[in-house]
């Protein structure tokens, strides 16, 4: 559906794939932002939640159909970064998601992360 490259901090959508799967555009863009978060924070594809907090809302928020498929498709060391970013794109409102983006933006930059989000299709 859409992707977030930390090298260059790009968020790319794929329009095919949104159209064939029946997304809603927005809650893919949320997903991908919700990757952004958590790279400015230093987390590389993980999680900010702790294990603790996370496992217990992944029982029970997410189908377990698809917790199943993020751990057969992601490396270890990416997984509680997915199904986090699968969480905030259903239950975070968009605009606590552009807060945290635009509140991360120096934040990154000032501990080396890439700052910038360019959304491209």
């Amino acid at each position: 559906m859409g992707g977030f490259d930390p090298a260059i901090g790009s968020v790319t959508l794929c329009e095919k794939n949104l159209k064939r799967e029946k997304n809603s555009y927005l809650n893919v863009i949320k997903h991908e932002l919700a990757h952004v978060v958590q790279h400015r924070m230093g987390r590389d594809g993980d999680a900010l939640m702790p294990s603790a907090l996370l496992a217990p809302l992944v029982r029970e928020l997410l189908p377990q159909k698809e917790v199943m498929a993020v751990l057969m498709q992601y490396p270890n060391h990416e997984i509680n970064g997915e199904l986090e970013a699968r969480l905030a794109s259903r239950y975070i409102p968009s605009e606590l998601i552009a807060v945290a983006v635009v509140a991360t933006r120096n934040w990154g930059q000032a501990h080396g992360h890439h700052g910038g989000a360019l959304v491209r299709r």
